[in-house]
């Protein structure tokens, strides 16, 4: 039976640690770079949970998606969803940018093969 991959949970996130992941033996981790066109596709009709507290990012991925995202202060385990990672374009240390635009972001899907 094949699964629609629209159905497969996507995470969002705004860094990338090894912490993410329980015991990791030996991990290959591609980050591919996406467009917004591409960034809506995977994530339309999927469930989606955040792990991003920045409002800014929040909203303006609200805005990208067409869809309600909630800002959360969760630590993200890895599991088997998809991980979307945005980053930011010029990062401010310390500084908290309450108003971002899409050319502010940089929008990864973050792939994680296990090589067990």
């Amino acid at each position: 039976m094949e699964t629609n991959q629209n159905q497969i949970p996507v995470a969002l996130v705004n860094a990338f640690s090894v912490s993410m992941f329980d015991n990791p033996r030996r991990l290959l981790v591609e980050f591919r770079r996406l467009t917004i066109e591409e960034l809506q596709q995977l994530t339309q009709g999927a469930p989606i949970q955040s792990y991003i507290r920045h409002q800014g990012t929040v909203q303006l991925i609200s805005q990208l998606l067409g869809r309600e995202i909630q800002a959360s202060n969760s630590l993200y385990v890895y599991t088997s969803e998809r991980i979307v990672m945005f980053v930011l374009q010029t990062p401010q240390r310390g500084a908290e940018i309450q108003q971002l635009r899409p050319e502010d972001i940089v929008i990864y899907e973050v792939v994680v093969h296990s090589l067990e």
